[in-house]
């Protein structure tokens, strides 16, 4: 089939949010644009949720610096499931879960689901599971990262978002710092120490 270029009109993240404001749930996938797009909340509030893809550890903690404290790893293949979500501590655990992952991808083919293939899914409160800490979102995604097959709950078969929720007193307040690449100082340093990981803070939090 023949292919030929489109011109479309774009406007910036920050002119969005001006004409519009700031919506009550932001869900960004902008193929390595988020962080970008992260950095305009600074100063125009913040989204009480918020969603990115879990691509890298540094979208976790750009979140941590623009003030959102409860964090969750949801599984997009998850939406419509009714299985219990299983770790991968012992062998059993994860036989059950690559079989209820099986299982749940035939569903989402083959039956009416209320949330079908590639869509975001819930967000908020209507996610499953609890909210956590930064440093327990960001150990089970660095299990998942470095191939730790037998540790944490994450599916190395399938692909997660992290969800944030902003303190209510934070939620639609101005942040004034910086988040520019020029002058951002690092919150937290990462150390691997077998058999898990340690995340040190050098500052206090703000």
């Amino acid at each position: 089939m023949p292919c030929h270029s489109v011109v479309v009109e774009c406007i910036t993240f920050d002119t969005l949010l001006k004409k519009h404001g700031v919506p009550h749930y932001l869900k960004l996938d902008v193929e390595g644009a988020e962080p970008h797009c992260l950095a305009f909340l600074q100063s125009m509030g913040l989204p009480q949720y918020i969603s990115v893809e879990a691509e890298s550890l540094d979208y976790l903690l750009l979140l941590w610096q623009l003030g959102y404290r409860q964090f969750k790893i949801v599984d997009q293949m998850r939406h419509n499931s009714r299985f219990p979500d299983f770790t991968n501590d012992n062998p059993f655990s994860r036989f059950a879960k690559r079989t209820c992952a099986y299982a749940d991808r035939f569903k989402n083919r083959v039956v009416k689901v209320p949330f079908p293939r590639g869509s975001s899914g819930p967000f908020g409160e209507e996610t499953s599971g609890s909210w956590q800490s930064m440093e327990e979102t960001a150990y089970n995604w660095l299990h998942l990262h470095f191939g730790h097959a037998s540790r944490g709950s994450l599916n190395p078969d399938s692909w997660y978002d992290f969800h944030a929720k902003a303190p209510r007193a934070s939620a639609g307040m101005h942040r004034v710092a910086s988040l520019s690449a020029r002058n951002a100082t690092p919150i937290w340093e990462l150390r691997p120490r077998a058999p898990g990981f340690v995340i040190q803070s050098n500052h206090a939090e703000a």
